[in-house]
């Protein structure tokens, strides 16, 4: 049962009694249903609605609409979500959720596909502009879909701190379980967080970014003090990227100083 509000042009809402307006509405009313459902549903409360203006009915509750045909733009809304979402493949015949097909005031002339995103793995959310002789409405439907992806799978077993680029890998298309894959422009960016074994589909939850600056290299230190600058080497005592603090034992010098990671190979320390 699910409980919501009957929404009625307001000539036609004195038609309904409170608890008709305020009802739980059976199952058998959710999604799209015919007038003659509607009709005989409202006998039972012992409501007439011969002088209602059928347009249409949706979800859970009643709105009177026009329901938005999405037939016509389905070959469009298919080739848009395929677009958008490269690297993945759609598995089954999109199918739109009934309960979200777009209901307006009025009749439709055209639907043009906004935006496509993907709340979860089993479905998409497409952003609608329907035009009408009004004006425009923006709207969103949902669509059942199960994908495949790109994904790149380890030969052979990996350390822990690995470079991406170092690694053994091949090219497999798989079904898509929601995780973030790693593609093949990512491979410089990234290391393995944890050893993982042969047959691995690589995931952004295994890697972290490649640090700038690693434990135990030498790097290049910028000194500055006001509008003076001079350089020189020193070794770095801890890894950071970009804006991170790490230590820094500057060449000739007895101490550590901290520095801030400023780019690949590059620190400075204000003095």
């Amino acid at each position: 049962m699910v409980t919501d509000v009957l929404q009625l042009q307001a000539s036609e809402r004195d038609l309904w009694p409170n608890d008709v307006l305020n009802t739980e509405w059976p199952e058998s009313l959710q999604g799209w249903v015919t007038q003659e459902q509607v009709v005989e549903w409202a006998k039972t409360k012992g409501v007439t609605t011969e002088s209602l203006t059928w347009k249409g009915i949706k979800k859970s509750w009643l709105q009177w609409c026009y329901p938005v045909s999405l037939t016509d733009s389905q070959a469009m809304i298919s080739q848009e979500i395929q677009s958008s979402l490269p690297g993945y493949l759609i598995l089954n015949s999109l199918q739109v959720d009934e309960r979200t097909i777009p209901c307006i005031e009025e009749q439709a002339k055209g639907v043009r596909v906004v935006n496509v995103s993907t709340p979860g793995h089993e479905g998409i959310e497409v952003q609608l502009s329907i035009e009408t002789s009004s004006g425009t409405y923006d709207a969103a439907a949902q669509y059942d879909a199960q994908f495949s992806a790109k994904a790149l799978k380890l030969n052979a077993k990996a350390a822990m701190n690995t470079p991406l680029n170092k690694l053994d890998l091949s090219h497999v298309r798989v079904p898509w379980r929601g995780d973030k894959l790693i593609t093949e422009s990512e491979l410089e960016k990234y290391q393995l967080v944890k050893q993982l074994s042969k047959g691995y589909l690589l995931s952004h939850r295994d890697v972290i970014p490649i640090p700038l600056v690693a434990q135990g290299e030498w790097v290049k230190v910028t000194l500055s003090h006001g509008a003076i600058q001079i350089s020189t080497q020193g070794v770095a005592m801890s890894s950071g990227n970009h804006g991170e603090e790490i230590s820094v034992k500057v060449q000739d010098s007895p101490r550590t100083s901290k520095a801030t990671v400023v780019a690949k190979g590059v620190v400075n320390v204000s003095v």
